[in-house]
């Protein structure tokens, strides 16, 4: 279905980018097909495709390298063990605060929130939050504000759960779908 199209589309982007010789196109397209490969359990291909994008990927080069360290860090936690997935998170939230890349400060806080006890993940979260909402990186708030809220309302933070429900319905309707405007919706007034 929809994975099939989307590996269609980075395969003809990739394709495309190495005729023209587009190297950093090239790093975003197998980053993008190295996520695809996850989503259909293939490691081994994730793996490849990182391993092809690593021969060009250029640090000074934002976007890619975005995209290039956010698919290594995924590989990391299907593939390596905890502790080396955490250090690949650690080093990605590491570099992209020094560059205030916000979106991927916000990326790292979730992966590495997901990998933390409960209290860390509150902390992770917030920061993340914080950085992003600072910087202007809107697009993932509504689903962080929502773990976060989930992960409050498990800690018995209800009055602290209800405010993020509240936040992420606010940045559903802004920038979600409409399914994570119901469940933003519904959260809400179940903690009501």
């Amino acid at each position: 279905g929809r994975q099939s199209a989307a590996m269609a589309v980075y395969e003809d982007i990739l394709q495309r980018s190495q005729e023209r010789t587009d190297r950093m196109t090239e790093v975003i397209a197998r980053s993008m097909l190295a996520l695809c490969s996850l989503r259909h359990k293939d490691l081994a291909q994730a793996q490849a495709q990182l391993q092809e994008a690593g021969r060009y990927v250029d640090p000074e080069h934002q976007e890619s390298y975005e995209r290039y360290r956010a698919a290594l860090c995924r590989v990391a936690i299907d593939g390596s063990t905890r502790e080396s997935a955490k250090e690949e998170i650690l080093d990605y939230l590491a570099w992209a605060e020094e560059r205030q890349v916000f979106s991927a400060v916000l990326d790292a806080c979730l992966l590495l929130g997901r990998m933390s006890n409960p209290e860390e993940r509150v902390d992770w979260l917030q920061r993340g939050i914080d950085q992003a909402s600072l910087g202007g990186a809107e697009r993932d708030l509504g689903r962080a504000y929502m773990e976060l809220a989930a992960c409050q309302d498990q800690l018995g933070m209800a009055s602290d759960a209800l405010d993020s429900y509240e936040q992420s319905l606010g940045w559903h309707e802004k920038t979600g779908q409409p399914r994570d405007v119901a469940s933003a919706t519904w959260a809400v007034g179940s903690m009501c």
